[in-house]
């Protein structure tokens, strides 16, 4: 981030927050602002200055009044004199006072710039069927299902005064999500990845219901839920469709177990006896520490990390009901402190679940990972507000991916109370 004393575009910081610069304007005042250490300040100290003068009263005084207050300067100088000393004093103390709340949330106001930034994006880059295309932007284009539905997820999780001008986007991205339902109830193409789409499609559909209290979809979500149902293996897990004899694998099975977890709560019937199915087969694979292996205990061919803020997850929002084995729950969300990568080791995935777990013991952890967002969001040209698809996983979905689960993490404290109430 810069650090500069002075900065020339600061001249267009107020004509921004009055809405007077062109739209190629705005755009490219608002990639500099998240870069510009004295900008954002200016930015943060001007609207709060703008906001406080909206709000003082304007009453035309009466000149009797006017009068009797020259007056009483005239006859009382150093009385007054002494007064104007203290309201200066005072005045100064309530500057320093707004400093320092501006210094303190910086933080806030650079991750909300972030985050206006990177829906934006989202938003801009739909495409006119509704969809978000993963190949345009270097991923796997058989997970355009999951990836929209990621994407539609993060327009959902803005603030709701913020939400309506997604509205359109929202709507068109579900419209897609249903034209990709098949008469067996699943969504997307048939591969053997198949169950990510289906998985998070789902998940996303019931979001959406549940927020916005809407029965319309009812039909598509039974049917989505029958399918997750009738793939289930005999094991209690899911895995990889086309593959014979292949074996069921947590990273498959968790976005499906949510599904589930979320449908059920939402009174969606006939679904108790695959869950339970499902968490008695995944606390078979958890080790004693509660980490869930990737096919069979111990099993962590990427790292148990992941794995274990997915398993954290599903079991805080509404999962851990269904365990056979609570005490495992108990221990795996001991041991999530030290469960957490380091912030240098930049994994989507990962940030996107341990971000909705709230341990005082990673709240600093928090923090940086935050700011690690914000320093490493793009802010040139077209990508403004996007992410790089850096990590393990990019190469399938692109900037799409990156960008979705990057935006989901910078709204997990708008978003983790509102999905505990839908899950009530």
């Amino acid at each position: 981030m810069m650090n500069n004393v002075s900065c020339k575009q600061s001249e267009n910081v107020i004509a921004y927050l009055q809405n007077e610069l062109n739209p190629e304007e705005t755009s490219r005042f608002e990639c500099h602002l998240s870069g510009c250490s004295t900008c954002s300040k200016m930015f943060a100290d001007s609207r709060l200055l703008m906001k406080q003068l909206k709000d003082v009263p304007t009453e035309r005084p009466q000149t009797a009044i006017v009068d009797k207050v020259l007056n009483r300067i005239e006859a009382q100088p150093y009385q007054i004199q002494r007064r104007l000393g203290w309201v200066a004093a005072a005045a100064g103390i309530l500057v320093a006072i707004i400093i320092g709340l501006v210094i303190i949330s910086r933080q806030s106001t650079s991750s909300t710039l972030a985050l206006d930034k990177a829906l934006d994006w989202l938003a801009h880059n739909q495409e006119t069927s509704g969809k978000w295309s993963v190949e345009k932007w270097g991923g796997n284009r058989q997970y355009e299902t999951a990836l929209s539905g990621l994407s539609i997820m993060a327009l959902m999780g803005s603030e709701e005064k913020e939400r309506a001008k997604y509205n359109l986007n929202i709507q068109k991205g579900i419209e897609y999500l249903l034209d990709q339902q098949s008469p067996e109830g699943r969504f997307g193409p048939m591969f053997n990845g198949a169950l990510y789409n289906h998985g998070i499609a789902t998940t996303c559909l019931l979001e959406v219901a549940a927020l916005t209290k809407e029965t319309k979809w009812d039909s598509s979500i039974k049917s989505a839920l029958n399918y997750i149902r009738r793939t289930q293996t005999p094991s209690g897990g899911w895995g990889y469709l086309t593959l014979p004899n292949e074996s069921p694998n947590t990273a498959a099975s968790f976005w499906v177990l949510q599904a589930l977890v979320w449908g059920k709560a939402m009174g969606f019937k006939d679904v108790t006896p695959t869950l339970e199915n499902g968490f008695q087969w995944l606390a078979r694979i958890s080790d004693e520490q509660g980490r869930p292996g990737y096919r069979t205990k111990s099993d962590f061919p990427y790292g148990a990390e992941t794995l274990s803020a997915m398993a954290a997850f599903c079991y805080t929002y509404g999962g851990a009901k269904y365990l056979p084995e609570p005490e495992k729950y108990q221990c795996l969300l001991r041991n999530i402190p030290q469960q957490a990568l380091p912030i240098k080791d930049m994994n989507y995935y990962h940030l996107y679940f341990i971000s909705y777990l709230e341990y005082p013991e990673i709240s600093k952890w928090h923090e940086d990972m935050t700011k690690m967002l914000v320093r490493n969001q793009s802010n040139t040209n077209t990508l403004c507000g996007s992410w790089e698809a850096n990590d393990q996983w990019g190469q399938v979905g692109g900037r799409i991916y990156s960008t979705a689960l990057a935006t989901l993490t910078l709204e997990a404290n708008n978003r983790r109370s509102w999905l505990k109430d839908c899950l009530k």
